[in-house]
């Protein structure tokens, strides 16, 4: 059984409340070690075992990054600097 590692930098993932889709889900189990991703009426296992949350979590939202889905952080403008 591997299990797929992620650098330390991956593995904050720093999510914004209200930051995902409606109905975006991203469900990690712990005893199978395997993520779950439900998005844009999909629901998706990903392959292969992840070693924590955080992991699981990452490869979730990076498979919907892929599929069109930006973080509504990423979305707004910086504080203090004007939008041309």
């Amino acid at each position: 059984m591997s299990v797929i590692p992620f650098p330390s930098s991956a593995r904050k993932t720093n999510i914004v409340p209200g930051s995902y889709e409606t109905g975006m889900k991203v469900h990690y189990d712990g005893a199978l070690r395997k993520v779950t991703v439900t998005f844009r009426g999909r629901v998706i296992a990903l392959p292969g075992q992840y070693a924590s949350q955080d992991e699981a979590t990452w490869a979730g939202e990076a498979f919907c990054r892929e599929n069109g889905w930006e973080r509504e952080s990423t979305k707004r403008p910086m504080r203090g600097r004007s939008v041309r």
